[in-house]
């Protein structure tokens, strides 16, 4: 069997551990082999894979199968799936309709997978499928060992690569989500030469503060632009304003 890339390989290996309820573990990885095996020692399924230097694809050279374990467990929560993995599931589905919500395309990957991935995964998958692409993720500091998620930011590849080319002007507001639970969406928008407002980056927190104001402006200097004559039109929101009059507190 011939592909086009290490990456359609594991593609396809994770489409096979998630269909049969297998898991497997990685031996060696590397430019030119890749080496997986079954997680339970005692089961000899293997596979190998080599990147043919004669047809420039890589290809599937060493199998011993079939799976000789049991799974008492059907595993359905996604732990088989790592973003690469999603981010190729669900890019022909995005290109067709780039509105897909987070929760549309959660359900169109459980309908072909049966599993029930995280928020975090979808947005790692994001960083893969456009380098450009930033997320950040602010966890609660004070428990050790997990990551309890206080403030989730991203911005597209496309929509951050299109602000070169606008005016230095941001608009940030904030809007309610009524959803199961009761966050804030901040969006930061952008005009272009055409007049035309689109979304530049976006950030779900608990409420509005200083703090998760601060932390917004922070991600959009740091990683969306580094333009020092920047124009942002704001509300006048107490947390804001807060922003914008104590510059020590280290957020512009």
């Amino acid at each position: 069997m011939l592909f086009k890339n290490k990456a359609s390989v594991q593609y396809v290996l994770t489409l096979y551990s998630v269909g049969h309820n297998k898991q497997y573990k990685v031996i060696k990885s590397d430019t030119n082999r890749l080496v997986v095996r079954c997680i339970r020692d005692a089961c000899p399924w293997s596979i190998r894979a080599i990147f043919s230097k004669k047809h420039e694809l890589w290809q599937i050279n060493k199998c011993k199968c079939p799976h000789c374990c049991t799974s008492l467990q059907v595993v359905t929560n996604g732990q088989m799936m790592d973003s690469r993995f999603i981010s190729i599931a669900l890019k022909q589905y995005v290109r067709e309709d780039i509105t897909q919500s987070i929760k549309d395309l959660r359900s169109m990957l459980y309908a072909k997978c049966e599993h029930d991935v995280t928020m975090y995964k979808f947005l790692a998958a994001l960083d893969n499928a456009d380098p450009d692409t930033v997320t950040l993720l602010k966890c609660d500091p004070h428990v050790s060992g997990t990551c309890i998620i206080n403030s989730a930011f991203w911005a597209f590849g496309p929509c951050i690569r299109r602000f070169w080319h606008c005016r230095p002007v941001i608009s940030i507001d904030a809007m309610h989500l009524y959803v199961k639970y009761k966050r804030k969406l901040m969006i930061a928008m952008v005009t272009d030469g055409n007049n035309e407002v689109y979304p530049l980056a976006f950030i779900v927190v608990e409420s509005e503060s200083t703090e998760t104001w601060g932390w917004f402006l922070a991600c959009l200097l740091s990683h969306i632009t580094n333009q020092t004559n920047l124009c942002i039109i704001f509300d006048r929101h107490r947390g804001i304003q807060s922003c914008f009059d104590d510059t020590t507190r280290g957020y512009l």
